[in-house]
């Protein structure tokens, strides 16, 4: 007979299906029993083996997606792979493309995050000539005599930055000083970094001053984590200008250091940060709807999940799951071992993919692969001075 914290993942898997994976991110507490509850179901994780048999002679998997899928959704994948099948789980690269077209996506990948970068550059220095520092507190003019209104758009890279260096040097780097326990493999690209060398060095990825003066002050960080906190800082920093819309909030710094560590060419982990924020950022909305709607969610799996820990959440005045508001926001990046987040994430993201096949071939429209994966590159915001 099943133990019951295995009934319970398996009901929760599937009324997290019931209620749209949209708010997959919202069970997410849930489904941790697909990690901890009911493992003599789960495959092994995909093998390299298993992942060279998947692909053709071209090293298209057009035939052999639903296969990829069903495998990572039910055992994930070996760390050492991550860094080629995640791209494919977060719809970046199109099982229908070989190995070539796959080459020239990373370059242009590449050029546009270093000119993401460059634009944060520019930014840097019309801040610089304005004298503001972003360091500690508001962003302000350092001299009274210089204060003056900034440009809107300026306003709001100049804050971004301020909090993007305060959670890059507290960032816990801790658990990911062993490139290979999270995922060693190099996303098809020798490059660390869009001009081939490592963060922080060549043309278009310098630090700014202030971010240079911010790390160099971090004497609490060792050499591997003040490189990291220069990479996490580029990314953070790229992003805001990328999507101004949502710009940079506190929690963001965790759902990027998982891709800092797979991806050892910094081009390939923004992307793929930035297809997770498409998935998530409703979270950081700023009036909260997205986050207060995701707890809701959440409620209502748990309610069907396990009807008495809600009736007993309930009497203790907890029922709208609002402890769970951290999880949530960082996909239990904090909760959970790292291993364990990232296995999670992997399984989520596949279980979505699968259900939106399979959503595909009960309507009776054929399944495109071309266009399973959204192109990043079309419509990329810039914030303008």
């Amino acid at each position: 007979m099943p133990s019951r914290s295995g009934v319970q993942a398996g009901t929760a898997s599937g009324v997290d299906i019931a209620l749209g994976l949209s708010a997959a991110a919202a069970a997410a507490l849930v489904a941790y029993g697909l990690i901890q509850g009911h493992k003599q179901q789960r495959l092994q994780p995909l093998t390299r083996e298993q992942w060279l048999a998947m692909q053709d002679s071209t090293h298209r998997l057009s035939r052999s997606l639903p296969v990829l899928l069903d495998q990572v959704r039910k055992g994930g994948c070996l760390p050492e792979l991550r860094a080629e099948v995640w791209p494919y789980l977060l719809r970046l690269d199109s099982p229908s493309d070989n190995l070539e077209q796959r080459r020239k996506l990373r370059v242009e990948l590449s050029r546009s995050y270093v000119k993401l970068l460059q634009r944060c550059q520019e930014l840097e220095c019309a801040l610089k000539t304005s004298d503001v520092r972003t360091s500690a507190g508001e962003a302000t003019a350092e001299h009274a005599s210089a204060a003056q209104p900034l440009p809107p758009s300026l306003a709001q890279f100049a804050e971004a930055q301020r909090i993007i260096l305060l959670d890059a040097v507290r960032t816990d780097f801790s658990q990911s000083g062993q490139r290979s326990a999270a995922g060693s493999g190099n996303s098809g690209s020798a490059n660390r970094g869009p001009s081939g060398n490592g963060a922080g060095e060549g043309e278009g990825q310098r630090l700014g001053r202030v971010a240079e003066e911010t790390l160099a002050g971090a004497t609490h960080l060792t050499a591997f984590e003040r490189h990291a906190a220069g990479r996490l800082i580029h990314l953070l920093s790229a992003y805001a200008v990328h999507d101004p819309e949502t710009g940079y909030c506190q929690g963001m710094s965790d759902l990027a250091v998982p891709m800092l560590l797979v991806f050892e060419d910094d081009a390939m982990a923004f992307w793929c940060f930035e297809r997770l924020l498409q998935r998530v950022k409703k979270n950081f909305r700023h009036d909260e709807s997205g986050i207060k709607e995701q707890l809701a969610t959440l409620a209502a799996v748990l309610q069907r999940a396990d009807p008495v820990l809600f009736h007993h959440l309930r009497k203790i005045q907890a029922g709208d799951c609002f402890f769970a508001y951290r999880m949530v926001i960082v996909q239990l990046r904090r909760e959970m071992p790292l291993q364990q987040a990232m296995t999670l994430w992997e399984l989520l993201w596949a279980e979505e993919f699968h259900h939106k096949m399979d959503n595909w071939v009960s309507a009776g429209s054929p399944v495109r692969l071309a266009d399973s994966a959204v192109s990043p590159l079309a419509g990329s915001p810039n914030i303008a001075l």
